[in-house]
This record gives C-alpha cells, structure tokens and sequence, in this order.
C-alpha cells in the first residue's frame, strides 16, 4: 500500500482544506500519515489517516498564540501579519524540515502540503531521486491583480466611488495610489 505524508501548519484554516484529501487518499488505498498539531488527531483520525504529531518547535496553538508568544500580543494590521510570516512560519522552517525527515522514508511515494508549511518545499527542492513526489495544495484564495481591488494580505477595502471603479482603460484609484503597508 502507497504511504503518502500530507503535512499541513498547526491551524484551522491550514488542516481543514486538507482533510477532505487525506480522507480521498485513505479511500483510495493510501496509508496516509498527516503531520500537523496534536489537537487535531481526532479530525485526522477520522479521515482514516495517522497524525504524526508536529514537535513543539516546528508546531504552535492558534488559540493561545498571544499567551504562547508574548512579543505578538498587541499587533495589528501589517505589523501582526509580518510577526506571523517571521515567526510563525518562516521562523519555524527548519524545524518543520527536520519533523519531514523524520517521516519521509522509502515508503513514502507522495508529500502532500499547504504552501505555509514552508519547511516542505526544502524536500520538494531535493534532487528527484532523493524525495518523494511533491504535491502542493493551495488553501489561498487567488493573489491575481484585479481593478478596483486592492492588494492581498493587508485587508484594506476597495476605494470608495469613482476612484475605486475602473475607468474605460481598466484602470481605477489603487493603481494611482501608494497604499502603505507599513
């Protein structure tokens, strides 16, 4: 039986979209092992997959961040979200690559991950031969430019009357504008 590790960021909105898949892979014939946060095992069991749970370093609770994480609590906006892409994903990196090794073996055929469990794309980097193929699985909705919308991530909102409508070229306000995301 093919094994295929799914590995997903300890966090709601990271294992969900994933759980529909691991259930489909354990359907089909797969012995499926999910790395992500303990507090997810009986979602993970349910689908029929293993939870491999992530260790302490490369895995965070989303409900107690701020309590966990001192130095987070009080951020807003653009700076919260610069806290979270430093530490909580790119920060964690390493250890997420070294939870990876410690499951990828030559059993495994298949690493299925969401883009923030950034440690997968080390392995998805390595040479053919020495890994697993790798399948990434956006949970993001499209980042695609698109008149009258403002950039993705720092959830402004469009601009107000005329200078948030396109004009006849296509063009609106955002574009005029700098927004300041700092």
């Amino acid at each position: 039986m093919p094994t295929t590790v799914v590995a997903a960021c300890p966090m709601h909105a990271h294992v969900a979209p994933l759980l529909p898949v691991a259930r489909g892979l354990v359907e089909a014939g797969h012995r499926v092992r999910f790395l992500t946060g303990e507090r997810f095992r009986s979602e993970v069991e349910a689908t029929g997959a293993e939870l491999v749970p992530l260790p302490p370093d490369a895995g965070f609770d989303e409900r107690t961040l701020d309590v966990d994480q001192p130095d987070r609590a009080g951020r807003t906006g653009i700076g919260l979200l610069r806290w979270d892409l430093t530490h909580m994903f790119i920060g964690r990196f390493d250890a997420q690559v070294a939870a990876l090794d410690a499951v990828l073996d030559g059993s495994v055929g298949a690493l299925v991950f969401e883009p923030l469990f950034l440690g997968a794309f080390a392995v998805a980097t390595r040479p053919r031969a020495s890994r697993p193929r790798t399948v990434a699985v956006s949970i993001f909705p499209s980042a695609a430019p698109h008149p009258g919308v403002p950039p993705f991530g720092p959830g402004l909102t469009p601009l107000p009357g005329l200078h948030g409508q396109p004009d006849r070229a296509g063009r609106t306000g955002i574009g005029l504008l700098r927004w300041d995301l700092t």
